[in-house]
């Protein structure tokens, strides 16, 4: 990889304390973010906390691993190279919140899976609209002011799904385990409000960048 220039430098060296880093196209934020994955894992030692560099992309993510790779073959023997967590945002929440903590809020006895929409058994679990029931499937959710909110598209308009109609297919599909793309979100959300000292205990630390593109 190129030398880095001052400003790129200086944040590599920057203390590990929240940053924000905000770059235009071009400008070398990928080399940027894998130097300072180094340098943060290198100030870590071998402490057992690990280090997350994530991204939107699965280019950038296979980018990040094959410069990661590149550059932490000079740490020294006493680091840990491995403890770092190189994915998608989707793919991290996923691994280390969702699968092994979204059980205990879902009410399910198994590790939690996602459903693609086809399987059979998910007709059982619908929600009713104002003129017929909907599979779940179809069921989105926001969250606003830290509330989640339901709602489902028809047409091109947005309708409101009262919780208490939404959160019983919810429950229900919730307790078997299984969650679809949507739901899943909201999961990870109940995680985060109700159990979040569990999940701290992880012991990330988190180097997250805010590019513009």
């Amino acid at each position: 990889m190129s030398a880095l220039t001052l400003e790129q430098q200086a944040v590599v060296d920057a203390p590990m304390v929240p940053l924000s880093v905000i770059a235009c196209a071009g400008s070398g934020k990928t080399k940027t973010a894998v130097r300072r994955l180094v340098k943060m894992r290198r100030n870590l030692g071998n402490n057992r906390g690990r280090v997350a560099l994530l991204s939107f992309s699965n280019v950038a993510v296979d980018t990040f691993r094959r410069a990661y790779d590149e550059l932490a073959r000079d740490l020294p023997a006493d680091v840990d190279r491995d403890r770092v967590e190189i994915d998608t945002l989707g793919g991290f929440i996923t691994s280390t919140i969702l699968r092994p903590h979204g059980h205990r809020v879902m009410g399910a006895s198994q590790t939690p899976y996602l459903v693609s929409g086809s399987e059979t058994f998910l007709g059982r679990f619908t929600f009713m609209t104002e003129a017929f029931p909907m599979p779940i499937t179809n069921l989105h959710v926001a969250v606003i002011e830290s509330k989640a909110c339901f709602y489902y598209r028809r047409n091109d308009a947005v309708e409101v799904v009262d919780d208490a109609i939404a959160l019983n297919p919810i429950n229900r599909l919730g307790k078997v385990g299984a969650y679809t793309h949507d739901l899943g979100r909201y999961w990870v959300y109940r995680a985060l409000s109700v159990d979040f000292h569990a999940i701290r205990t992880h012991q990330f630390h988190l180097d997250l960048t805010h590019p513009v593109a």
